[in-house]
């Protein structure tokens, strides 16, 4: 099952697809549901910056013993800023009353619930284009407050965020977040399979 889809029907007013957060129980079995947590970029980050290591340890081990020893999977990390602008909505205000009255909180507020979910652990569905929908744990959040409003509600925000990007182990077999990592897997190995069969021969 494309689990993408479901992610990309919260971009359908603009041809432009917008990268998104969804919080999920660890076990769950739906993506999307009144009970989970739905954030869409207002703007997609000019960049996202990526990194693949492997856990300090393994750079200790002789490499006779490496030969021997299965090391531990690599640790994936994304990083990225976002921004969030309150000004549109401030200038339809009649359109957006919410946002008059609170400014950016709301939004704030979705992203901060994921960090501090008030029952069990999350999940959280990274979408960043169809093929690449992961699950993910949030490692770090940096809020930077630019502009407020005369209520001194944040109207201009920068979010700093690292992601840390989860494996089929951390879920059970037949959740939500076990298939989407399954399915990114497999859509690794295709694109790979495509350069081989298209190198000269």
């Amino acid at each position: 099952m494309e689990w993408s889809l479901f992610l990309s029907s919260f971009s359908r007013r603009s041809k432009l697809i917008k990268g998104a957060l969804v919080a999920i129980g660890p076990d769950s079995r739906e993506l999307i549901s009144d009970k989970n947590s739905v954030f869409v970029f207002q703007y997609n980050p000019e960049s996202l910056n990526r990194e693949i290591t492997y856990p300090e340890y393994a750079d200790k081990i002789p490499v006779v013993e490496k030969a021997k020893k299965k090391l531990e999977r690599p640790i994936e990390t994304f990083h990225l800023t976002l921004e969030l602008d309150a000004t549109d909505q401030l200038e339809k205000h009649e359109q957006n009353p919410h946002t008059e009255e609170h400014g950016l909180l709301p939004s704030l507020a979705v992203l901060e619930s994921m960090l501090f979910p008030s029952k069990e652990p999350t999940v959280i569905i990274f979408q960043w284009g169809p093929k690449r929908t992961i699950p993910v744990r949030l490692t770090r959040y940096k809020i930077m407050e630019e502009a407020f409003d005369q209520s001194l509600n944040p109207i201009r925000v920068k979010i700093d965020l690292s992601m840390q990007l989860l494996d089929s182990s951390d879920f059970k077999t037949g959740s939500v977040g076990h298939e989407i990592y399954k399915q990114y897997q497999t859509q690794k190995e295709a694109l790979a399979l495509l350069y081989r069969k298209n190198l000269p021969e």
